[in-house]
């Protein structure tokens, strides 16, 4: 699903660039291009460990989570559920450092 109509600026204004993004908050167009650019802000801040929460969203929306992740160049790793956070439906994700990157 695409953005509606006039929806532009940044997403991110409003967040707290802190290492956990909460997406309960967004709908699910929006995911689409929150994740990449919380991700992109956490690595400015040498933030390398992001917690995602997407709360209840069905298995789709987590896939979609998932593949959005995969398509990131600077993500190590991420993994689904957490012992402390599952109930709340989280992923951890871990970033590459700069020197980390494969050269292009």
């Amino acid at each position: 699903m695409s953005a509606p109509e006039g929806a532009s600026g940044s997403l991110l204004e409003s967040l707290p660039i802190d290492g956990t993004l909460h997406l309960d908050a967004h709908p699910q167009w929006e995911v689409s291009r929150v994740v990449p650019d919380y991700v992109a802000a956490c690595r400015r801040r040498s933030i390398y460990e992001v917690h995602i929460v997407h709360g209840r969203r069905d298995a789709d929306g987590v896939q979609s989570i998932e593949d959005i992740l995969m398509r990131i160049r600077e993500v190590a790793c991420f993994r689904s559920g957490s012992t402390d956070l599952e109930a709340h439906g989280e992923t951890t994700v871990i970033l590459l450092r700069p020197e980390e990157l494969p050269p292009t």
